[in-house]
């Protein structure tokens, strides 16, 4: 998402909450930067492999409340995760959670099962996972 709060620059609470669109005294949708689209794209991306077997992988939105709510299944093949910008939101990365082999899919997006956290990010000019 390429749209958040102008005023929330750093990742600190409640700053960090207040992404997406927003609406204005009248009720109407509003875009924080009008300028900007609404979906910002990566600048990379990490190919992901899973040799237990599928794994979903859940991304929290962020900004916004850091719900884990897109899933992305990895299998045996390669799997395309994100790689945001240093120019995105307050330099942040994109948050993943790591469910167990063969946890459903549609079970991931609720954050059922949580053992693992990574993250992409544009480090110094290259694409990584931490």
């Amino acid at each position: 998402m390429a749209q958040w709060d102008p005023e929330a620059t750093s990742y600190t609470y409640p700053q960090s909450q207040y992404g997406g669109l927003y609406c204005d005294d009248n009720g109407q949708l509003s875009k924080p930067f009008s300028d900007k689209p609404y979906c910002y794209d990566g600048t990379g991306s990490v190919d992901a492999v899973s040799s237990a077997g599928n794994v979903a992988f859940c991304q929290t939105v962020l900004p916004g409340n850091e719900a884990m709510l897109i899933p992305t299944e990895v299998t045996s093949s390669s799997t395309v995760l994100a790689v945001p910008d240093l120019s995105y939101w307050a330099g942040t990365a994109a948050h993943y959670y790591i469910n167990p082999p063969g946890s459903p899919l549609r079970k991931a997006a609720f954050g059922v099962l949580l053992p693992i956290r990574t993250a992409t990010g544009l480090t110094q000019g290259t694409n990584g996972m931490d």
